[in-house]
C-alpha cells in the first residue's frame, strides 16, 4: 500500500505563520540570517531570500520572467530621475524578513546602501514577477509588504497576463491593501512616486 508523503515546504497560517507537517517552523533573524551568509552556508548558486525568519528557495527563472524584470527596470530607469535607483532581485530588510523583490524603486543614491539594505520607507514601489510564486506573492508576500509599509505593490501576474497595482497598505491583524487595481493587456499603469506622477508604463511593454 502507497502511503501518501505531506510535503514539507512552508505553508502559511492566518497569522501569517509558517508551518511544515502541521508545526510551526523555527524561525531564525535577520541578523542570523547574515551570519549564515557571512559563514558561507549556502553556495555561490543558491538563490535564498528570508520571509517571515524562514528561509525561502527562490526559483531559477524562465525567459518570459527575465524579460518582464529587465524590461519593467529598463523602462523605470527612465522615469525615476536622478534622486531614486532602480534595484533588480536586491534585498530589503523589513522586521524578522529579507525578501529580494524582483524590481523595487528606493530613494537616494546606490552610495546610500554600501553597508546596508534599504528600509520599508525608503522603497517607493516594490515588484514581484509572478510565475511558479504567484500564490505567495498574492498572500504571504502581499501581507507582509502591507505590513511593513511598503506604500505600492506590482505583482506582474505572468500566468494570468495582469499586472495587480496594491496601494494604501494597513496592518493589524489582516494587513493587506486598500486599493487594488488590475490592468490587462492593452491598459496603461500610472507611476507614482512620492505622490508625483513620473509617467505611464504599458502593460504589453512588460508582459512577455
Amino acid at each position: 500500500m502507497q502511503q501518501t508523503v505531506r510535503s514539507a515546504r512552508p505553508r502559511w497560517t492566518k497569522a501569517g505563520l509558517p508551518s511544515a507537517f502541521g508545526r510551526p517552523l523555527q524561525r531564525i533573524t535577520v541578523e542570523q540570517y547574515h551570519r549564515m551568509i557571512d559563514a558561507g552556508v549556502f553556495s555561490s548558486s543558491e538563490k535564498c531570500e528570508l520571509v517571515r525568519g524562514v528561509i525561502l528557495e527562490k526559483p531559477v527563472p524562465k525567459p518570459p520572467h527575465s524579460f518582464s524584470v529587465d524590461a519593467l527596470s529598463e523602462l523605470l530607469r527612465d522615469l525615476v530621475g536622478p534622486n531614486h535607483i532602480v534595484r533588480t532581485q536586491q534585498p530589503v530588510t523589513m522586521g524578522d524578513s529579507e525578501p529580494e523583490p524582483d524590481v523595487a524603486v528606493a530613494a537616494g543614491t546606490i552610495r546610500d546602501y554600501k553597508a546596508r539594505h534599504p528600509a520599508p520607507d525608503e522603497i517607493k514601489l516594490l515588484v514581484e514577477v509572478a510565475d511558479s510564486t504567484l500564490r505567495t506573492d498574492r498572500t504571504a508576500k502581499l501581507e507582509l509588504y502591507a505590513e511593513s509599509g511598503i506604500i505600492c505593490y506590482w505583482i506582474v501576474d505572468l500566468v494570468h497576463h495582469t499586472v495587480e497595482v496594491h496601494t494604501h497598505p494597513r496592518g493589524g491583524k489582516s494587513p493587506g491593501y486598500r486599493k487594488p487595481t488590475t490592468h490587462k493587456p492593452g491598459d496603461s499603469i500610472p507611476v507614482v512616486i512620492d505622490g508625483k506622477k513620473l509617467g505611464v508604463i504599458l502593460t504589453d511593454d512588460i508582459l512577455p
